[in-house]
């Protein structure tokens, strides 16, 4: 319970130090502390602007966790994977389908008509057949 209630405090703290106040003396001891108190998903090493190494706490977008959850989400959503095929055959040069992409990023046209003129641009190069 009290390694609990430690852990908690340890995570919450914007820069953790030793136990003394001071930075952590290598990146490897800094690292190893990082692990042992389950620190690895809310801290960061980082070299101390004195001397030594600090754990600074991360914005909660840049967790490794957070990271993990977003590319989850990508994954599993079908309109984000259209776009990113989408936006890949608009970089073929040629045609209108880089317009187009230009376009649905401006918030110009909506991901129908996106994928109409880069589908045209691709018969016309000869991209699907």
């Amino acid at each position: 319970m009290e390694r609990e209630s430690t852990v908690r405090r340890l995570q919450g703290d914007l820069d953790v130090y030793q136990a003394n106040g001071k930075p952590f003396t290598t990146e490897k001891s800094a690292e190893l502390f990082k692990r042992n108190w389950s620190l690895e998903d809310t801290h960061e090493v980082r070299k101390s602007d004195v001397a030594g190494f600090i754990l600074c706490r991360l914005p909660e977008a840049c967790r490794p966790s957070a990271i993990q959850a977003q590319q989850d989400r990508l994954a599993a959503d079908p309109e984000y994977q259209l776009q990113e095929r989408l936006f890949k055959v608009s970089e073929v040069p040629g045609g209108d389908a880089a317009r187009a992409a230009t376009e649905y990023e401006a918030g110009d046209s909506d991901l129908d008509a996106f994928a109409a003129r880069v589908a045209a641009t691709g018969d016309q190069l000869g991209l699907f057949g």
